[in-house]
């Protein structure tokens, strides 16, 4: 296992020195021993040293080394260092110097290390540079010079189709099928290429090791995708993540998978349609080699709600674009609207509409139930009890009226539903909160008494029509992003999502015609300002006027600025 992560320090004559002018064999970087088999099948060995070429130090302990090398073909390494014999307990260093040759002050490229009974050591480095010579040094941390050192060292050769997608803005564009079509898919390798993204802090979509790039759009009608991205033999734990947009400078994140066992899925994601996409692959373990990724796109097939949509109707920060990313106490309003609901198999009337909430939505958004606060377009009724039948006591009333109810106050496929037909959800799970239906017409006591308990009407309708219902809601309110600090927190999902039930789902009807709506989402994040590890362009978040500085050293100069959106903003500045 790597217990270092990697990291180049420069090892100044003090601390590296070479105490003997007389070389043997194996004793220092001239004389040292070989790998000349890069695929890791075949090692180099030798007896351990008897003399101490190097100060001991940190992380390698040991005061007898045996000095191997490799000329790098690849940009990553895994190394793995042995010895059979009892009590030889591996550690090594990987060194490199400016010169490509001998000279006394080194960078050390990685440093494995580890405590224990063990006869084998295993690291992985990247950043290698084709063509450079690098050194292992290993010791023993008992210092014993028995047995053989087997060092092995897999370091695949850069290949030119690997690396022709290996940043952000060379992203190889896909061509999808179409929705329902089956998945398009590629095969691809991630070979010498470079890192990708690594935000401060221990996030899934840091990918530290070689990384390729996709991107792609979605057809109009998408509402969905799968990905699935597997390696037979090279990748043993592929990872992927999906980034909303390709500015290449703003990072909207979707999803994350860190996979195991050579695969890497994302089933039923919720995306977009027409909206570009960009994936990035890599193994978080620092495997390189071949893979193939497959998405898959699919339509909504909603047999009742089948034209709905969320859109943003107007902001309170016009600098920001439509669908976010958002500024923190920006006031978003958004509509939600039903078009033409089709009643389905056995005429299913729409009675439930259960939103989420993505968590940056500042909480003084809502009431002490979840909804929210400011609604400026509340739902109407839309149906007419128009004479008939046993409802003739309540003949040109209104149908009912729409209501929020808290969390549990709902369940689905209830008494009243017809049992074995395979619902949604399971029979008796509790809803969350949202704006359910209650009627005029009682149906348990057959008269004209309000029925405000959505578990035993039916739903907006026109009653006593069974036929093509053509009835439309709307529905808009506003929301407030932040509060600040959410994106410290990581609380940064400002979508908004619907999801529809039928009374056949929910009320009194007995027929579970309208299974399988989808749910509308409307996918946006917080605007904020990440910070890298790695070096990488940066992207203003906050709008910022320097003053006029006159005199000053500040031509061509960067300078930084801490705001409410993050740290490290880069600015360009020319006094």
């Amino acid at each position: 296992m790597k217990l270092f992560n990697t990291i180049k320090v420069f090892i100044p004559l003090l601390a590296l020195v070479l105490l003997s002018g007389t070389a043997i064999a194996q004793d220092d970087c001239a004389s040292s021993i070989p790998v000349t088999d890069l695929t890791g099948v075949v090692c180099a060995t030798s007896a351990p040293s008897t003399t101490d070429q190097m100060s001991a130090g940190g992380c390698e302990e040991g005061t007898l080394d045996t000095w191997f090398s490799f000329v790098a073909q690849g940009g990553s390494a895994d190394i793995i260092v042995s010895n059979p014999t009892a009590g030889w307990r591996p550690e090594y260093l990987v060194l490199s110097d400016p010169s490509n040759g001998c000279v006394p002050v080194f960078t050390m490229e990685d440093c494995v290390d580890q405590n224990g009974n063990y006869t084998s050591i295993t690291g992985s480095l990247i950043g290698l540079i084709s063509g450079n010579t690098y050194w292992i040094v290993v010791s023993s941390h008992g210092d014993n010079t028995s047995g053989t050192i087997s060092v092995c060292v897999d370091n695949p050769l850069v290949v030119a189709s690997c690396v022709d997608n290996e940043e952000c803005v060379t992203a190889e564009v896909l061509s999808l099928s179409a929705p329902d079509a089956g998945a398009s898919c590629v095969s691809d390798c991630n070979n010498g290429a470079t890192p990708g993204l690594d935000f401060v802090g221990n996030f899934c979509e840091d990918m530290l090791f070689p990384t390729v790039w996709y991107e792609f759009t979605t057809d109009a009608t998408t509402v969905g995708i799968d990905i699935d991205l597997s390696s037979a033999t090279d990748l043993s734990d592929p990872e992927f993540t999906l980034f909303q947009g390709n500015s290449c400078l703003t990072w909207t994140f979707v999803e994350c998978v860190e996979g195991t066992g050579g695969s890497a899925q994302s089933l039923s994601l919720v995306v977009s349609p027409n909206t570009t996409y960009v994936i990035a692959v890599s193994d978080a373990s620092g495997d390189e080699g071949n893979f193939d990724l497959c998405i898959s796109q699919f339509s909504d097939s909603s047999p009742c709600n089948t034209t709905s949509s969320i859109v943003e109707s107007s902001s309170s920060d016009p600098t920001t674009p439509v669908g976010g990313p958002y500024s923190y106490g920006e006031v978003v309003s958004f509509c939600y609207n039903i078009t033409d609901w089709q009643v389905g198999a056995s005429s299913n009337w729409l009675s439930g509409i259960v939103p989420t909430f993505g968590s940056g939505w500042d909480p003084a958004s809502f009431d002490a139930f979840g909804m929210p606060l400011s609604i400026s377009t509340p739902l109407v009724t839309q149906g007419t009890i128009i004479g008939g039948g046993a409802y003739v006591a309540c003949w040109g009333e209104t149908a009912g009226w729409w209501n929020w109810y808290p969390a549990g106050a709902v369940i689905y496929n209830n008494v009243f539903a017809t049992y074995g037909v395979p619902g949604a959800l399971p029979d008796g799970t509790p809803l969350p909160s949202g704006w359910f239906f209650g009627t005029t017409y009682n149906l348990a006591l057959g008269n004209c008494t309000d029925q405000l308990n959505p578990n035993l009407v039916y739903g907006d309708n026109d009653w006593q029509s069974a036929g093509v219902s053509t009835l439309d809601w709307n529905l808009c309110f506003e929301l407030i992003a932040g509060p600040v600090g959410n994106c410290t927190l990581g609380q940064t999902d400002l979508s908004v999502s619907m999801q529809t039930y039928a009374d056949g789902e929910i009320g009194a009807w007995t027929s579970l015609g309208c299974v399988g709506n989808a749910q509308q989402v409307f996918p946006a994040t917080l605007s904020c300002c990440p910070t890298f590890n790695n070096p990488g362009a940066q992207f203003t978040c906050d709008s910022y006027t320097f003053p006029a500085i006159t005199g000053t050293l500040l031509t061509g100069a960067e300078a930084y600025y801490t705001g409410a959106g993050g740290t490290g903003i880069q600015y360009n500045y020319t006094d």
